[in-house]
Formats: structure tokens, sequence, C-alpha cells
């Protein structure tokens, strides 16, 4: 068991701005029959309407406004061009940080708008990446962490696992170390919220035991702290992986009438690095340590469900319903963080939900964040995938500001001290 503290740190190095970026991917048209009758139903109407996005180069997105208010009704995406009354009358477009259309494949993604966020890991940082978008958007499948994980082509390969064989190449020096370098320490954890209770997918509970013993504070200063999950350390990739891969195979999932294999639940996956490295002048004979403790969290959230199209009943129906609240709650954050940018005075409601508590530190904290916002292109679709665009680009908005965390971890000797230095030295180099 562990604490997790979003503030680890007993001393900081200068805080940075951190803003938070946003990536939209656009899920490929597919036709797929499982067996279920109103899945492929649903499949063979989507297959044969017209595409209500247009990705207009590497970092904007249009919609097709038009296309959006088919569906059950205009839709209100507020601002911008060709707006009558706050309903759109015309395409809309949306800027972002990376705009990946239908074509791009996994390695795109993760090169384009991973890797430099794993340099940032590795530098002491806290890095979250956030998985947002309507259910079957393609989410779990971008991020990577779907319960048949180890068994996909390399080319399907997902941003996580990709993410854990880099971390790995460096911190045993390229792919030919045996062991990991000196100094450093890296655990895993896996956490899911289910109809608003935490649930660690390394140790679940058994069936009539007792509920979870995870729980989410708030300490004197103000830090969010949860307490009782197991974090497992990990000397390799495929270790790593492996928790990954039994963790998503217990993880709440059912088949809906739009998603076969749909997730009744959040997810977070977390890697904790300790590096201990080496601070004072050259020549110090009794230089002090520092032990600098970053996480990296990959958040594959449930996809958010109208009922009239998912189809489901009774219990899901209701995981549904809590689904779609903790995402309300999820909504409400990024709005009032993205009003406060711009001078209104507001309060955050962080304590709406488990979710958006967990988060308080990638949303508005010291993280350095990125959201992937998965959108379906069909018509059918067209006011969900509108309305994840809206509030990815309010999240846009937000700034975090953070810093390497760091706390003191004794003295070193000499030689450890020039060994730590030129560690620090390659960390941006390796990282790829």
């Amino acid at each position: 068991m562990y604490t997790h503290n979003t503030n680890v740190s007993a001393c900081n190095d200068a805080e940075r701005v951190l803003p938070v970026k946003v990536a939209v991917r656009v899920r490929p048209v597919v036709v797929v029959d499982n067996g279920n009758s109103a899945w492929a139903a649903t499949s063979r109407l989507r297959s044969q309407v017209t595409s209500c996005i247009e990705v207009l180069s590497d970092t904007s997105i249009c919609i097709s406004s038009a296309a959006a208010g088919s569906s059950n009704g205009p839709v209100k995406i507020g601002g911008g061009q060709n707006i009558a009354n706050g309903v759109a009358t015309g395409p809309r477009t949306f800027n972002f940080d990376n705009a990946f259309g239908p074509e791009a494949s996994q390695a795109d993604v993760y090169d384009t708008a991973i890797a430099p966020l794993l340099t940032r890991f590795v530098e002491g940082y806290n890095v979250t990446v956030l998985a947002y978008g309507q259910t079957s958007s393609g989410k779990t499948y971008t991020m990577g962490t779907g319960a048949n994980m180890t068994d996909a082509p390399i080319e399907s390969i997902g941003i996580v696992p990709r993410a854990l064989q880099s971390l790995f190449a460096w911190a045993r020096e390229g792919d030919h170390g045996a062991e990991l370098r000196r100094g450093l320490d890296i655990r895993t954890s896996f956490i899911e919220v289910h109809n608003e209770t935490l649930i660690d997918l390394i140790a679940p509970p058994q069936a009539g035991g007792a509920g979870s013993s995870i729980v989410v504070r708030e300490d004197v200063r103000g830090n969010i702290q949860w307490t009782g999950a197991r974090e497992a350390a990990v000397a390799s990739a495929e270790e790593a992986m492996a928790i990954l891969a039994d963790g998503s195979r217990v993880r709440q999932t059912s088949a809906t009438s739009m998603n076969a294999k749909s997730s009744r639940s959040h997810a977070i996956y977390t890697v904790t690095l300790t590096q201990t490295r080496a601070r004072g002048g050259s020549g110090d004979r009794r230089a002090e340590s520092v032990r600098v403790v970053s996480k990296l969290h990959f958040v594959d959230l449930a996809g958010s469900e109208r009922l009239d199209m998912t189809q489901v009943m009774g219990k899901r129906q209701r995981e549904g319903i809590s689904i779609n609240s903790g995402l309300l709650a999820l909504s409400n954050v990024i709005s009032a963080l993205s009003n406060a940018r711009h001078g209104a005075s507001a309060h955050v409601p962080y304590r709406d939900s488990k979710l958006t508590n967990m988060l308080r530190d990638s949303l508005g904290g010291s993280a350095q964040t990125l959201m992937i916002a998965c959108i379906s292109a069909v018509e059918a679709n067209a006011a969900e995938t509108a309305n994840t665009l809206k509030y990815a680009s309010r999240a846009r908005a937000i700034t975090n500001r953070g810093g390497v965390h760091m706390e003191s971890a004794g003295h070193t000797s000499t030689e450890e001290v020039e060994s730590l230095r030129a560690t620090v030295l390659r960390l941006k180099g390796e990282v790829r």
C-alpha cells in the first residue's frame, strides 16, 4: 500500500507555466458485427451517413453544424462565427495543439503528442494524459489499455505500452541494459472509478469481500492524496504491461448497442518514477542528494452516453447515468477553470465527483496535462462530437503551474555525484 500525494516535494525547482494541451483524434468509420444485432445495425447505419468532420490541418478541425443539428435538434456550441441566438448556423472551426485525422496511426499520435511529455516526466515533472470523448470513439484503442493489448499487432499498440517501452529503454540505458540504472525506482498503480467507488485493479476486492479501501482526502495544505491502493515495483516494460493487461481484464466492461466492449468505469494507470540526484558544486566531497519523484497518469475515461442510443437497461443503465454524472462534473470543472482564465471569479467544483477530486492536480494544478479528445465523424454522433470539441476547446484555455518535485535524500559520495550528474545530462537525449 502507498500514499499518493500530488505535492510530494519538500523543495521544488522554480515553477513553470504549463498550459493544458489538447489533441483531437477522429475515429475512422468501421463496420463491426460481433453477433449483437443492435450493434451490427448501428454500425451499418453509420457507414452510410456523410461525415460531419473535416480535418483542415495538423492543428484544426471543422464540424458541419448543419450535420450536428440533424441529430435531435440543433447543437449549441457557443462563440465563434455564424452564431445566431447561441445556435450554430454554419460550419465551426476548432483549433488545437494537434489534430489527427482517420488516417493517423498509433505511432503518429505517440511520436507527435506523447514522446515530448515523456521527456518532461523523466526530467521530474508530473504528467497526465487524459482520453475524453463519447462511447465508441476510440479512447481505449488510442490509450492501448484494452484487455487484449498484449496480443495487438505492432501497428495497433497504443500510447501507454509505447510510453512504457520508451521509459524502460531509457531506464536501462538502452535496449541492452539488464538492470535499471542506479538511483532509479519505478512503480505502477491501477485504479478504476466505478459508480463513484474506487477499486484497485492490481489487487481487486474478492466477490462478497470488503469494499474499497482507497480513500481520497485533502491535507491541511490543500493537497489531494489517495491512500490504500497497491503500488507494484516493476523492472521492465513487460512487467508493467502485464499489470496493465491484468487490470484491464478485470475492469468493468459490457456490450451496448454502440460498443461491443464498452468501458463502464474511468481508469487511471499511474507510473511513479523516483530518481536520486546529486546537488552541489564540483569538488564537493559530501554533496547533497535529492530524491526527485514524478508521476505519469494515463486516464482512460468511460465515454459519455445517450441512453436512447446505447439501449442499456437495469444495472448498465445505472452505470451509464453514473458515467454521465462524472463526466458532467468534469465538464463543470473545465468550464470553471476556463472562465477563470478569462477573468471570471468562479468556484471550481472538484468535490462533485471522485473523478474530478482525483484529477485536481491535472486540471488547474501542477501537472503537465494533455487531453486527447476522441471523436466520431459520422452524422449520427454529431451532437456528441460537437460537445466533445466544445469542452476540449475550453480545456485548452486552462493553465497549470508546476516544477520538478524534490525532497532531501541525504548526502552522496564523489563517485556517486559524478555518476548521477552524467545520468541527468543524458535525460533529454535518450528519451525519444
